[in-house]
């Protein structure tokens, strides 16, 4: 049911995204096609949730007062679009839906099959992935969690999402505060009646793949003809391999790897708001940046700043891409306003530009002297600046990607016809410099707000830039050397089956590569769960427990399951409870306030039916934090049940029979 409701969801969202998308870039006077007006769209519709959800989350309004309000100014919007756009609708449905559809079609196949084999290939990788169902990738726990928590709460932001205990409402910290992308995929997975967990993981997936491909297919379009632009996803199907294996010394002791943090949720949590920014927020940016570097325009600039907020939404990570980026933008933006004006042998204009460059180079060269500044070089700054440097020496330096870099950047200006095309290569040059110099950790350290685990994630950002320009300069010397568009296809259609037969052939020997942050765990893929169509993208127990407690009154009931346990012949944890249901408050996280470690394994043994352990003791714990409920073994619930407890589910499962007891 899940993917027929999924399916639905595409078809009402796509066109709304194209009317949003089409009316915004033509009343900011872009040129528009349909790549542009639905990455446009998408990115204007998460405008609009930052809009309301932004408030909504400050003044800590229920989630039925946001749901209302959002819907309701949706509605407004599309209706007002549909009106203003009336004409062009009718044009469009006349010309490519009603007369020239199956030849439009035929057109969109030919010159998107690639995209569609990237969509299709890493979202089945993705879901068939068993780290997610068991291990909760990680973090899964908490953004589900917190999108399953808001969902019907009185008050946003009321919980600890990690434990759904209470929280007094004075603790929201401001980079919470502005992210609602949570809200944004809440709202459709209630619309639309789609389990949370399957929203995410297989919904939001296949979504955010989906404009990853279009978005860096459009890029590629500014610089080689549309019909060749989707050959620039080439290199990125390397990602289908585990990120722990690819930053092995797989290919040879003496070769580099690919080296980028935080890769795994790039393969297995595509629906993060931290991915969508390092995925989406660099080469959006740029596409309509673009034609500012000829001319600046006061509604270009209104339009990168909603692109901007509602990256924002989605991490506040966002800001330091941003910060680089406009500082990338006016360095291309002076160098090509130079570059035009000895073109035009206006001398002022030269002597302007070349001010202006000079002034921007003694700027970043002054950066390395921020730590001089007392008020910047707290112990935050140099912590932030000790880690980066010591990331660089241990990651960047042995990264394959940024190995390469030059080699493309080359090629680049050897095939670029027009010297406007190379300013992308002149943006990877940038960032090049940015991260390959420690003449720029100060920097890094300042726009990151110290946080260098940011720092990181700007720079997976920039390197899904590089392989995108690997691609970029493949396609630029394949149409001067190789010409035939049959052949490309062909070259891409084997390249990419390769690392389909090697992924497959090699699943046995990825798993040995399982540790914290590889994106794999020991227990490798499912595939046959992408077709499974009662499935909901999370362990049955999960599902089986929320379901039970969703039917009860609203509110948080104290729940006890041991901190591992084995379901399905695999370890999973409590924690995965807190994306089953809005009702649920576990031990875990210090979700019951004073629990030592101690009790929390006394009680895990007692759950698990660990025969070394005294009852009253137990019983006790238990009564002392108020338990509602209890998840056990079954054998281990016996005394329980004679006088203190009713049995409410039973759950069978090969690993054994657990079952959930309700306290008297």
């Amino acid at each position: 049911m899940n993917w027929i409701l999924t399916i639905l969801f595409f078809i009402v969202i796509f066109p709304h995204y194209y009317l949003l998308g089409d009316t915004i870039l033509n009343f900011f006077k872009y040129k528009t096609n349909l790549s542009k007006s639905l990455i446009a769209g998408y990115i204007f519709n998460a405008f609009i949730f930052f809009v309301i959800g932004v408030p909504c989350q400050l003044f800590h309004t229920s989630w039925r007062f946001f749901f209302w309000v959002q819907l309701f100014l949706l509605v407004v919007v599309d209706i007002l679009f549909i009106i203003i756009n009336r004409q062009a609708i009718k044009n469009f449905v006349d010309q490519f839906v009603l007369s020239g559809f199956l030849k439009r079609s035929l057109k969109l196949l030919k010159q998107n099959w690639v995209c569609m084999l990237f969509i299709g290939l890493f979202t089945i990788f993705s879901m068939a992935n068993q780290l997610p169902i068991y291990q909760m990738n990680y973090d899964d726990f908490y953004y589900i969690g917190k999108i399953v928590n808001l969902i019907d709460a009185p008050q946003l932001l009321n919980e600890d999402y990690f434990s759904g205990s209470l929280l007094p409402l004075n603790e929201v910290s401001l980079f919470r505060l502005v992210n609602t992308y949570e809200l944004y995929y809440g709202f459709y997975s209630t619309i639309f009646h789609i389990d949370v967990t399957f929203f995410c993981r297989a919904t939001m997936v296949l979504h955010n793949y989906f404009f990853f491909a279009v978005v860096y297919k459009e890029l590629a379009s500014i610089v080689v003809d549309r019909k060749y632009s989707q050959f620039v996803l080439l290199p990125f199907f390397i990602f289908l391999i585990p990120h722990g294996f690819l930053q092995s010394n797989f290919l040879s002791d003496y070769i580099h790897t690919i080296r980028s943090y935080d890769l795994w949720q790039f393969q297995t949590a595509a629906f993060y708001g931290g991915s969508v920014v390092r995925m989406l927020s660099i080469p959006t940016l740029f596409i309509f940046s673009y034609p500012m570097l000829k001319k600046i325009e006061l509604g270009k600039i209104v339009w990168i700043a909603v692109i901007s907020f509602a990256f924002l939404s989605f991490s506040t990570i966002f800001l330091q891409v941003f910060l680089l980026f406009a500082l990338a933008i006016f360095l291309l933006f002076f160098c090509y306003q130079l570059y035009f004006s000895i073109k035009s042998k206006n001398k002022v204009q030269v002597e302007i530009y070349l001010g202006f460059i000079c002034a921007f180079i003694v700027f970043m060269l002054f950066t390395k002297y921020l730590d001089h500044f007392s008020f910047i070089n707290t112990k935050a700054f140099q912590d932030s600046v000790y880690y980066f440097a010591d990331f660089d020496k241990n990651w960047i330096r042995n990264d394959l990607l940024f190995m390469v870099f030059p080699i493309v950047f080359v090629i680049g200006m050897y095939a670029s016809k027009e010297p406007i095309h190379r300013s992308i290569y002149f943006l990877g040059l940038f960032f090049f410099l940015l991260f390959r110099s420690s003449q720029f950790y100060e920097l890094l350290s300042l726009t990151s707000i110290n946080q260098y685990f940011v720092i990181y994630r700007t720079l997976a950002a920039c390197q899904y830039l590089v392989l995108f320009l690997v691609g970029l300069s493949l396609i630029q010397l394949s149409i001067k050397w190789v010409r035939s568009y049959l052949v490309m296809s062909l070259i891409n259609l084997v390249c990419v089956f390769s690392v389909v037969i090697y992924f497959l052939t090699h699943m046995q020997v990825f798993v040995f590569y399982a540790y914290n942050g590889s994106g794999i765990s020991t227990d490798g893929w499912n595939f046959s769960r992408v077709f499974d169509p009662n499935n909901r993208m999370t362990a049955t127990i999960f599902s089986r427990v929320g379901d039970y407690l969703n039917t009860l009154p609203y509110g948080n009931y104290r729940f006890f399951a041991p901190s591992a346990f084995v379901y399905d012949d695999i370890t999973t944890y409590e924690l995965g409870f807190m994306m089953s249901s809005n009702r649920i408050q576990i031990h875990e996280r210090g979700g019951f306030a004073g629990m030592t470690d101690d009790e929390s394994k006394l009680l895990t043994a007692f759950a698990l039916d660990d025969q070394n352990i005294d009852f009253n003791q137990a019983y006790d714990l238990l009564v002392k934090y108020n338990v509602q409920y209890v998840l056990m073994m079954d054998g281990a619930n016996k005394e329980l049940l004679n006088a203190h407890a009713e049995e409410v589910l039973t759950i069978d499962n090969i690993s054994g029979r657990y079952v959930l007891l309700r306290m008297n």
